[in-house]
């Protein structure tokens, strides 16, 4: 992280009084996938928390939640993305590309590159196993 990064000082874990409506970041897919951060916000408060420890309620301040997300942003904006061998070599825009950090790999298709997938080892073998069994001839 760099030197923009938020420090435990710069949260608190408040007292939760109100119901919170608890919404997930869209960048954490539809289903019921329990891998995402959520947020709700109550007047001049967010809350942040992991779905997969729903107790940990964190209100960053302001420059703690700026800095957050600078840091998110830049983390997507900084992958160095390649074409798939299997895409053709000209402009074409139908294709896959693949992004790697030291512990995931990230997908996109060319033609929505908002859209990243970054999938579990488990799932990227299921999605690898099909594509290949797609890709054989059938005799």
């Amino acid at each position: 992280m760099t030197s923009s990064a938020v420090s435990p000082r710069d949260c608190e874990r408040p007292a939760v009084s109100e119901p919170l409506r608890w919404q997930k970041s869209s960048y954490s897919g539809g289903d019921e996938d329990t891998d995402c951060v959520e947020i709700a916000a109550a007047p001049g408060v967010v809350y942040l928390r992991e779905s997969d420890t729903p107790t940990t309620i964190l209100s960053p301040t302001p420059t703690a939640l700026n800095a957050l997300l600078t840091t998110v942003k830049g983390a997507s904006t900084s992958l160095r993305w390649q074409k798939s061998s299997f895409s053709g070599g000209g402009a074409d825009t139908d294709c896959l590309e693949i992004a790697a950090t030291p512990t995931t790999l990230h997908l996109r298709e060319s033609d929505t590159p908002a859209a990243i997938l970054s999938p579990t080892p488990t799932t990227l073998n299921a999605l690898l196993t099909t594509v290949k069994g797609a890709a054989t001839p059938r005799r």
